[in-house]
């Protein structure tokens, strides 16, 4: 703190930078580490297999994105006091400053940074003595689908452009009327009483991928069945399933890093959002559409695939 009134005196002023910049550096370091442990716990969630550590993975994360943002908050009110003294160095003037405001600015700053501190190292304690998810020290990328559950295609530029599929149909063979007939284009169909969903495909996507794999499959609706429908099971535990279900489409969407984490924890708490409809949204988009026509109960205007209940 600085005297409540004083004339300009450098030395006085650079003393009170230094410690603000130790101070901010600190608060920089925090944030970096918390940032690490986000990244770490978030690819911790997708090798959690038992449902323990699915809890205890998520009250972390929450645990760390209430530090890191606490911390972040203090980094602008200390580069804001920077800034107040820097432009006072900066003064051709040789009048008095009142320094009343900025020692109440001060004293509330670093009582609430205090506080912080304490918060994060008594989580950091816990988290060493009482977490028992193992992170492998070399963690594989996350994964966009479970292998068991959707279709990876090396060449995905294939099916922006339904001309492309008809073209490399005319070179391959023909596929009979019949193979398609039962098939429901763009659909996702959830069965209540057989605890299971399909995903919605397109008839083209199912045809190509017949078409070059006809030793692998005997028909179209053999894909259908071991890549396409997944059990309900796995979304028994709802919250966590958004969660994940979001956090995974974010990541393939692209969106930064801190915005998937904040968008799966909103989503976390919207108990009218069925975590198996994020599985089948293609990108962060059509989610998007999705919860507007949900928020204002017109789901009949999602057009991007039909949503069937049986």
């Amino acid at each position: 703190m600085i005297g409540s009134k004083f004339t300009v005196d450098e030395n006085i002023i650079n003393n009170e930078l230094k410690n603000l910049n130790n101070t901010l550096d600190e608060q920089r370091q925090l944030k970096k580490t918390l940032l690490l442990y986000l990244e770490k716990i978030s690819e911790g969630i997708y090798n959690a297999n038992d449902p323990k550590d699915d809890n205890s993975l998520i009250s972390c994360l929450n645990s760390i994105q209430k530090s890191f943002d606490n911390i972040k908050k203090n980094i602008n009110e200390i580069i804001d006091l920077k800034k107040y003294l820097e432009n006072i160095l900066k003064s051709t003037s040789n009048e008095q400053y009142s320094f009343d405001e900025y020692n109440s600015k001060y004293m509330k700053l670093f009582a609430k940074i205090s506080e912080d501190n304490i918060f994060y190292y008594s989580f950091m304690e816990s988290l060493l003595k009482y977490m028992e998810v193992v992170f492998p020290e070399n963690l594989p990328p996350i994964p966009i689908f479970e292998k068991d559950e959707n279709i990876i295609f090396e060449n995905k530029e294939i099916f922006e452009n339904d001309e492309n599929v008809e073209n490399i149909k005319e070179e391959n063979s023909y596929i009979p009327e019949t193979e398609t007939q039962n098939l429901l284009d763009k659909t996702l169909l959830i069965s209540i009483e057989n605890q299971t969903a399909i995903l919605p495909y397109s008839i083209n996507e199912l045809e190509l991928l017949f078409l070059n794999n006809k030793e692998m499959y005997s028909s179209m609706q053999e894909i259908v069945d071991k890549k396409f429908t997944i059990s309900l099971n796995k979304f028994k535990n709802a919250s966590f399933s958004r969660f994940r279900e979001t956090f995974n489409l974010a990541k393939k969407s692209k969106i930064p890093f801190l915005q998937t984490i904040n968008l799966a924890n909103e989503l976390f708490f919207n108990t009218n959002l069925n975590p198996v409809i994020i599985r089948a949204c293609k990108n962060i988009d059509e989610l998007d559409i999705y919860l507007s026509c949900l928020e204002n109960n017109c789901l009949n205007d999602f057009k991007c695939f039909n949503i069937i209940y049986i």
